[in-house]
């Protein structure tokens, strides 16, 4: 059951007193409520040179890993550990954090622009239906037929081993371009095992001899263009097993081979 006070007779008029119930008494043996918390001890020197040993290793590792560029996560976390601590001026390893931060940004802009400069500038593009817009550098396994080729081939011949030209890439263009060269054919052979590279380019010029005809418009023995086939070697059997023919102008052209008589 509560009660009221009785009013304040001393009070203004028209106000009464609130009495404040006074706090619950402190607990046996604990703190007076609103006091202070016990401070902490202070660390030893052997303590206080393991905590800044430990801090300075992790700055160390921070920046170790920002400048691999690898592990980008792993180094951020490290750094704000260090610099999230004390701040008592001692050498706790922030300027190392600090600079693996920068490495990061410096690491995280390089991306950009490669992906901007190298990608961007080097990534072919296709419209729909699957001519070249733009130009670059693909694997031959990338080749169409149609496809319009720019390369010095009598230099790469001239470096050549046993007359075999390795080819890693080769750079296409759009055909309304300056090009010497044109994809006339490709064809995927039947699986089984490799032949050997001698039987692959001996299938290969039949493939292309057989096509050349039917894509230029005259006969190989009269036209003015060589063909050529761009097999896989045994290594690359098990992923592409496509002969890719390949007829090429001593000069350069606009346009397209296909119905040129050229």
């Amino acid at each position: 059951m509560s009660t009221i006070p009785p009013p304040n007779p001393f009070a203004p008029a028209g106000q009464t007193s609130v009495v404040t119930p006074p706090p619950p008494p402190a607990p046996a043996g604990g703190p007076t409520p609103g006091a202070p918390g016990p401070t902490p001890a202070p660390l030893s020197r052997r303590e206080l040179m393991a905590q800044l040993s430990s801090s300075r290793q992790k700055a160390g590792w921070a920046l170790g890993i920002a400048i691999t560029g690898i592990g980008g996560t792993v180094s951020l976390v490290l750094a704000l550990i260090v610099l999230c601590g004390p701040r008592d001026g001692l050498r706790r390893g922030r300027g190392m954090a600090w600079a693996s931060l920068v490495v990061l940004v410096a690491w995280s802009a390089f991306s950009v622009w490669a992906y901007f400069v190298v990608v961007q500038n080097t990534g072919i593009e296709r419209n729909a239906d699957g001519e070249i817009t733009r130009g670059g550098e693909v694997d031959p396994t990338e080749l169409r037929t149609g496809d319009c080729v720019s390369e010095d081939f009598e230099a790469a011949a001239d470096t050549a081993a046993d007359d075999v030209v390795d080819i890693s890439t080769l750079t296409v263009v759009p055909c309304d371009e300056l090009h010497n060269a044109q994809i006339i054919h490709t064809e995927e052979l039947a699986a089984g095992p490799y032949p050997g590279l001698e039987a692959m380019f001996q299938r290969g010029e039949e493939i292309c001899l057989a096509q050349f005809q039917p894509w230029v418009g005259t006969p190989y023995d009269a036209s003015n263009l060589a063909v050529a086939p761009i097999v896989p070697y045994e290594e690359d059997w098990s992923r592409s097993r496509d002969v890719t023919c390949i007829a090429v102008s001593q000069d350069e052209v606009v346009g397209t081979f296909q119905g040129s008589n050229a």
